[in-house]
């Protein structure tokens, strides 16, 4: 998902949520220097153009965060899919202070198969709160194969959905210990090149 999207997304829902209404955000917006209108707040939750400015995030936020009550942040808007862990919100603090950019290499292990997840797959993602290509990435790892075929390969054949469910349970806590394990990325790198550092 595109930032614009994403953040048209997070908006749309933290109005909703607060029964807020276009113009109320814009009203608060105003007091930042824009000169927004409900039609601008509402351009943007269809994912506009003016959604994906780093400025413009940062007025929403202050605006939201007057409204609420709340204390929102840059990772409330934009989450794992952009922050990769805190990544890219450590490089961007240290850019808006003037300093070096310097982020940490991300590495992608492509899945084995190069396949997509499955819909048990992407429940299991969903519950246990990551990526669908991290859940994927680890249960290739594991077990080489998606949890759908591991688990019918512990159930047997014939076996009774009720049995598949339980053991694709068991799957779903070996794969979260799997996640909260898995290697760091500088160990990634070191396994790829055999360098402490990576090179």
């Amino acid at each position: 998902m595109a930032i614009n999207e994403t953040v048209g997304a997070w908006l749309s829902d933290m109005r909703v949520a607060h029964r807020l209404t276009t113009e109320q955000i814009a009203d608060a917006a105003q007091k930042y220097g824009c000169n927004w209108h409900g039609s601008t707040i509402s351009s943007m939750e269809r994912g506009g153009s003016r959604a994906d400015a780093l400025g413009n995030i940062l007025i929403l936020l202050s605006a939201l965060n007057d409204l609420t009550g709340e204390e929102l942040t840059l990772a409330d808007v934009l989450g794992d899919d952009f922050t990769d862990g805190g990544n890219a919100l450590t490089g961007m603090a240290a850019a808006l202070q003037g300093k070096p950019v310097h982020l940490t290499p991300y590495i992608y292990i492509e899945p084995s198969q190069g396949r997509q997840p499955t819909s048990a797959e992407m429940r299991m993602a969903s519950r246990l709160g990551v990526q669908p290509p991290v859940l994927v990435r680890n249960v290739d790892r594991l077990y080489g194969h998606s949890v759908d075929t591991e688990a019918a390969e512990r159930a047997g054949e014939g076996a009774t959905p009720q049995k598949r469910g339980r053991e694709t349970r068991i799957i779903e806590g070996e794969v979260a210990d799997a996640i909260e394990n898995e290697p760091s990325i500088m160990e990634q790198l070191e396994e790829m090149t055999g360098e402490p550092d990576g090179r």
